[in-house]
């Protein structure tokens, strides 16, 4: 959390729009806006939140987790932490 700390100084969370898929529905995104600290990347990172729990990252965010070895799954869970506390529990 440091490192996310360190190279994105806010985030915006987006509820909306719901976009239909086969088996999940996007409820809402995340915007990670990156600092001046940024190597990795000067463009926003973006995590799609869908409603099974499951999170899609933008490339900006893959290449973030790549290069700073953070596990995918941790980010994940606060990328999760994050939408609920702002939003509640999703199903």
């Amino acid at each position: 959390m440091r490192l996310l700390n360190k190279f994105f100084v806010s985030y915006d969370i987006i509820k909306g729009p719901t976009i239909l898929y086969l088996n999940r529905l996007q409820i809402g995104r995340i915007h990670f806006h990156p600092s001046k600290k940024n190597i990795f990347t000067k463009q926003n990172g973006f995590v799609w939140i869908y409603d099974n729990r499951d999170v899609e990252f933008s490339s900006q965010i893959k290449n973030f987790l790549i290069y700073t070895a953070e596990p995918q799954e941790y980010f994940r869970d606060v990328c999760i932490n994050i939408w609920e506390e702002e939003y509640g529990k999703i199903r």
